[in-house]
């Protein structure tokens, strides 16, 4: 059979009743799989350990990609200051030891742990009152691991005063 006569077929053939897919449905659908998959990814990827302290699992999709608008509107300097702080990419003794051997990576206001964004904002003893000052501010009352994760802003401000 040629190749006109197929499509004559295939054109002449019963169809199964369907409705018309609304393009803005199909567009969410499409977003809201891809970000299933990212987050399936994230969370078997064995890389990124100080992000993942921050970004344990991906969650529900409309939450992250409210989380990432939110981010995209802090502007080009906090933005960048965020990321480093989200990343462990940043000037803290942790990373600056990796590419310079002289450099002791542990903490200088405790002498304890490493210095990197987690250890400062949800573990550093010598830090507890002005973590606790600057958490109560934005209504975070605990000093749990849990807390610094779901309150990003009064991270970023207790990095910026200490």
């Amino acid at each position: 059979m040629r190749g006109e006569e197929e499509v004559i077929l295939l054109h002449n053939a019963p169809r199964e009743a369907t409705l018309p897919i609304v393009k803005s449905s199909f567009k969410r659908g499409t977003r809201l799989l891809c970000q299933y998959k990212w987050a399936e990814r994230w969370a078997a990827l064995n890389q990124c350990r100080q992000t993942k302290l921050w970004i344990p699992d991906i969650g529900d999709p409309l939450v992250c990609m409210k989380r990432g608008k939110d981010l995209l509107q802090l502007g080009r300097e906090k933005l960048g200051l965020t990321l480093q702080f989200l990343t462990g990419h940043n000037k803290l003794r942790r990373h600056l030891s990796l590419s310079d051997q002289n450099i002791d990576a542990t903490c200088r206001f405790c002498l304890e742990d490493d210095e990197t964004a987690w250890h400062l904002v949800a573990e550093c003893p010598a830090l507890c009152k002005p973590h606790q000052d600057i958490f109560r501010i934005h209504g975070c009352i605990t000093s749990t691991p849990e807390c610094p994760r779901d309150k990003l802003p009064p991270s970023l401000a207790f990095c910026r005063t200490t």
